[in-house]
């Protein structure tokens, strides 16, 4: 009898992990269905695609619709005298990207250290806004935000867009503060009689321990900013990113009879650059954030 209670108990507490898995699963199956529906739809004609919006393509595929894509991928400036192609919307992507996810990732990792390592009553109130910041989004900062990076001599600078990602707010500040304040207090003593100081210790030996946990913030940050395409369109007017080209290759009227062939073909290409990154490093995106170390 007891056997038979305890493993009524273990149905039970399986139960909301099953429901758990059923819905994880039925979200994996909608986003390869979308995936599969999008790389379909690209390699069609206008016409199969009117005539089976959702079947795979028959007959013969159009990879043309690619190299049309990539032809028209482009976004106009100076009143379209100059026209800005894919490949160099990837360069200004990875500027912003990889710059921006740099300092979005170091000022919270400094921060956190600092506020986790030494005891100080400052300290405690960045970790109290830290908390409570992320409960109150910040809204209606734009008008302010293009003002003072106007007046700063920041605007339309990449310098200027990674300062904007500079900041300590967000969860990633909360790992980083976990992650350091779990790590031993015994390295660093050791380090601090050899006459170490505390900028050496972060660098030499608390960046490095939290090293792949670093990594895997700036990895998550620099997908996260390579799909933004509002800052870029309001803070680098003159350096449009693929995800902006995106944007405005999707309302642009001159493939609008190519619609949706020619456009899902370019969201592909804008799709393709990621799925690499995901791919090669899909085990620390989807592994936990932990720091390594050694323990007390």
């Amino acid at each position: 009898m007891k056997n038979f209670g305890e493993k009524i108990k273990k149905c039970v507490g399986g139960l909301p992990a099953f429901i758990l898995f059923l819905i994880m699963a039925a979200y994996v199956l909608f986003i390869a269905f979308l995936l599969l529906w999008g790389l379909s739809v690209s390699l069609k004609s206008v016409a199969q695609f009117r005539a089976s919006p959702l079947g795979f393509p028959k007959g013969e595929w159009h990879f043309e619709n690619y190299l049309d894509a990539f032809k028209t991928f482009t976004v106009p400036l100076h009143g379209g005298r100059v026209q800005i192609g894919l490949l160099v919307q990837y360069g200004y992507s990875l500027l912003y990207a990889l710059g921006g996810a740099f300092f979005a990732t170091l000022v919270p990792c400094i921060t956190a250290y600092v506020t986790a390592k030494f005891s100080f009553r400052f300290g405690k109130i960045v970790y109290a806004i830290a908390v409570i910041a992320l409960g109150f989004p910040i809204v209606g900062a734009l008008p302010s935000q293009l003002r003072l990076m106007s007046l700063l001599g920041l605007y339309d600078s990449f310098f200027g867009v990674w300062l904007m990602q500079a900041s300590f707010l967000g969860v990633y500040f909360l790992i980083f503060h976990a992650a350091y304040s779990g790590t031993p207090k015994d390295i660093a003593e050791a380090a601090e009689i050899d006459g170490a100081g505390n900028f050496r210790i972060f660098l030499e030996i608390a960046l490095p321990l939290s090293g792949k946990l670093f990594f895997t913030v700036m990895l998550i940050k620099f997908i996260g900013l390579w799909n933004d395409y509002q800052t870029p369109m309001l803070f680098l007017p003159s350096y449009p990113t693929a995800a902006y080209g995106m944007y405005y290759y999707f309302f642009d009227t001159k493939t609008t009879s190519a619609w949706p062939t020619m456009k899902i073909a370019g969201a592909i290409l804008l799709l393709t650059p990621v799925m690499a990154i995901f791919l090669l490093f899909q085990k620390r995106l989807v592994g936990d954030l932990m720091l390594g170390g050694v323990k007390e």
